[in-house]
């Protein structure tokens, strides 16, 4: 299973919009090992990936919503405190096991939920919010 981008799911800013692909682009590395049966080589990877993403994309998408007044936000964030605590578990099981089988299963596992329950769902009606907004707001880190 490959996970795909839809253009609908764009917010129309392009730092987050490719914060998004790049995720999408690191998963289906990770599913595209497993298939070869190399998971767990390209495990490490995807965790280090992810524990700089959380910093960076979390932090920017929550500006970009609290800058459009994003009536979602209280709950939107509780997901991303949600996802980071799940990954510090699978970090914390990947310095005790290595790259395991069950630390790839888990991540892997992780990132797909996090695909469907949270881009799928919740960025999705964040970018529905954002496009629907009369003024379009350029992105969280560039001076307006």
């Amino acid at each position: 299973m490959i996970a795909e981008w839809w253009d609908d799911l764009a917010t129309s800013n392009e730092l987050i919009d490719s914060q998004h692909k790049e995720l999408f682009k690191r998963i289906n590395s990770l599913l595209i090992a497993c298939e070869a049966r190399k998971g767990e080589d390209e495990i490490g990877n995807l965790l280090q990936f992810l524990t700089n993403y959380v910093k960076t994309h979390f932090s920017d998408e929550e500006a970009l919503q609290l800058k459009t007044a994003y009536p979602l936000y209280k709950e939107h964030r509780i997901e991303h405190d949600a996802f980071i605590a799940k990954l510090i578990l699978i970090e914390n099981q990947f310095k005790a096991e290595g790259p395991s089988f069950l630390v790839t299963v888990n991540a892997g596992k992780m990132a797909l939920q996090w695909l469907v329950n949270h881009i799928y769902l919740s960025d999705k009606k964040m970018a529905e919010f954002i496009n629907n907004t009369e003024q379009k707001f350029p992105s969280p880190h560039t001076d307006v």
